[in-house]
Parts: structure tokens; C-alpha cells; sequence
């Protein structure tokens, strides 16, 4: 029995060990300090953007908006409430919560067992109770106790700390191996020639996820809007408003995604009404025509590039503030600063527009 004891114990103290050592070093790129810093920023401004990676296709300087961006990639719609949550929950929150989402964003859940993006859950639970917020994300239990009892027990845990122990030894990473700035990101033009083919791809990698977290949970599409509805409310009653922008993308990626995953697109419309019905402002621009060929403005697909942010911007600017939501863009400074896409690109600024 002694020995059984004492191996039971040994694991407990090396399962520990690895826990604390899993985040002893800078994890995910330091992604926990980023989102620390945009947090500290977001009391005070007039808006904040909520969402995944196409919250990219916003550019606040464009919009003349002082705001904030707290919308990280592959954030799903019950992560975007928690960071709601976080944010009504401290003094002076912005008055416009500016959701960005895509078609099929209701039926995504990062808690799902079936999810590709657990790794993503367990930093945002760790970020988020961190900064106060001792809540769960969307009832997801599961991720909250590994995220905290256990961050050593995947081995994506270890690959950013890899990373750093091999640059500290001073070892060069190969190319591959060295994400794009996000400079270089907004730079990028799609080819219209393999945006087919690369469409054809993105889709089926997403309906074959959608398929493996329907199996577990077939109730996600209902169940993120209702927590969508619950956050809308509560900003409504804190005196702001909540903003779902629906942003452009390809006209091929469009069709792709109406013909494999039409019932999906369908449900996402029907969310949209939901929240219109309830006090929401829906900015509908997937199929916006104004972007139709226009695959100069795109880096890919499915995220405007420098250029097609600064023009998307510029536009939902100029709708919101027809709308009463945002301030006429005279109110605005009169000219970008130096270095935002729309002074590189020599576009017309808001103040002028107007």
C-alpha cells in the first residue's frame, strides 16, 4: 500500500510542479498583459468592439471615435458577453458596445469539448478572472477547471513557452515559425485568382467544427443569443447602446457559405431580428453591394485589409451617426494623425465627408 501511496504522491507534486511552471513564463505571447492594457484603456471612451477576428475590419481613427478595441481573434459570442460583463462591471464603461460578428458566430462555442479553440478559452478565463470577473463563461465548467487547476495538462500549453526558452538560448525561429505583424496582416491583398479555392477550404473546415460541437450541444445557436439579449439589456440599462456590425467579406466566400451552410446563415438572420426587436442596432453589411468585386479591399476572404477598414469604417461612421448612435463627424477632430490608414492612404477623413 505504502508504495501506491507514495506514487499517488509523487504525481500530485509533479502534476503541481508542471502547473506552476506552465505559467511561470510569459504564456501566448503575452497575450493576458495586451489584454490587461486594453482594459485599463476601455474606462472613459465613447465605444468598445466586442468580437472575433473581424473586429480587425474596424478602424476607430477612421470612424474619429475615441475607442477601444477589445475584440480578439477567435472570440466567440459568450466570451464577448463575459468581457461585457467585466466592463459594465467598473466605473464610467463606454456608451456604445459595437459587437462585430460574422454569419455562423451564434453556433460557435469555445467550451465545447469538440471545440478547435479550447486552447483560446482557458487564456480568456485566465485573463478574466484575473481582472475580477469570478463568473463563468457561458456555464462552461469544464475549461474553468482546467484553465485553472490544470493549464499544463494540453500540449499547446507548452508551445509558447517553448518558444520563449528557445529565444532566450538565443536560437533562431524559422520563418514558419514567426507570426505577421499585424502591420503586415493589414497590408496584405487577396488574389482573386485562389479565393475559390481558398473559400471552398474555409468553409468546410468551419462546417465540419459546426458539425462536431452541433453532436454535443445542439441548443449553442439559442443559448448565445440569449446571453447576447442578456448583455444588450444591461447595457440599455446602464444608458448605452449595443451596436451587432455585420462586416463585409467576399463575394465568393459569401456564395460558398450560403450553399454549404445556408440553415446556419439563415439562423444567424433570424438572431439579428431578435436582437433588433429588442433594442439592438443591427448594422447589416455582409452583402453589402458597395464591396462586390472589390477584392482590393480585402486581405483575405473574410477581414477587410488597411485600406478596405479605413472605407468600411468611414461608412458605418456615417450610418451610426444618421442614426443618433454616434456623434455628427463635424464634432470630430479635423484630420487623422500621422501613421492611421487613412492618412496613409490619403482617403477622406469623416470631418470631411459629412
Amino acid at each position: 500500500m505504502r508504495p501506491i501511496i507514495a506514487f499517488l504522491a509523487l504525481g500530485l507534486v509533479l502534476f503541481i510542479g508542471l502547473n506552476r511552471l506552465s505559467q511561470a513564463i510569459p504564456e501566448r505571447g503575452d497575450q493576458l498583459a495586451t489584454m490587461r492594457a486594453a482594459l485599463a484603456r476601455v474606462p472613459g471612451r465613447q465605444a468598445v468592439s466586442l468580437g472575433g477576428s473581424v473586429g480587425v475590419d474596424i478602424d476607430f481613427e477612421a470612424m474619429c471615435l475615441d475607442a477601444e478595441h477589445f475584440d480578439w481573434p477567435a472570440q466567440d459570442l459568450f466570451e464577448a458577453a463575459a468581457f461585457a460583463d467585466l466592463i459594465l462591471d467598473r466605473p464610467t464603461p463606454p456608451g456604445t458596445f459595437l459587437l462585430i460578428a460574422a454569419p455562423t458566430a451564434q453556433t460557435y462555442d469555445n467550451g465545447s469539448p469538440a471545440s478547435p479553440f479550447a486552447a483560446h478559452r482557458r487564456t480568456m478565463y485566465r485573463f478574466l478572472w484575473r481582472a475580477g470577473g469570478m463568473r463563468l463563461i457561458g456555464d462552461d465548467w469544464r475549461q474553468a477547471f482546467v484553465a485553472i487547476a490544470a493549464p499544463s495538462l494540453r500540449d499547446d500549453a507548452w508551445r509558447p513557452q517553448l518558444r520563449f526558452l528557445l529565444g532566450l538560448a538565443g536560437v533562431p525561429l524559422r520563418p514558419a515559425d514567426v507570426p505577421p505583424t499585424l502591420e503586415e496582416m493589414a497590408r496584405r491583398r487577396i488574389n482573386p485568382a485562389t479565393s475559390e479555392a481558398r473559400a471552398v477550404e474555409a468553409v468546410g473546415r468551419r462546417q465540419e467544427q459546426l458539425r462536431r460541437m452541433a453532436y454535443y450541444d445542439p441548443t449553442i445557436s439559442e443559448r448565445s443569443t440569449q446571453v447576447v439579449l442578456r448583455v444588450n439589456r444591461r447595457i440599455r440599462a446602464a444608458g448605452g447602446r449595443m451596436v451587432v456590425v455585420v462586416p463585409p467579406m467576399t463575394p465568393t466566400l459569401r456564395r460558398v457559405t450560403q450553399r454549404e451552410l445556408g440553415p446556419d446563415t439563415r439562423d444567424f438572420e433570424r438572431r439579428l431580428d431578435q436582437l433588433e426587436k429588442d433594442g439592438a442596432i443591427v448594422a447589416r453589411h455582409w452583402d453589402d453591394p458597395a464591396y462586390e468585386g472589390r477584392y482590393d479591399l480585402f486581405r483575405d476572404n473574410e477581414h477587410l485589409n488597411d485600406v478596405g477598414a479605413a472605407v468600411f469604417s468611414r461608412q458605418l461612421a456615417a450610418e451610426l451617426s444618421d442614426q443618433g448612435v454616434l456623434p455628427a463627424a463635424r464634432d470630430c477632430p479635423p484630420a487623422p494623425h500621422e501613421g492611421s490608414p487613412v492618412a496613409r492612404q490619403g482617403l477622406p477623413h469623416p470631418a470631411k465627408v459629412r
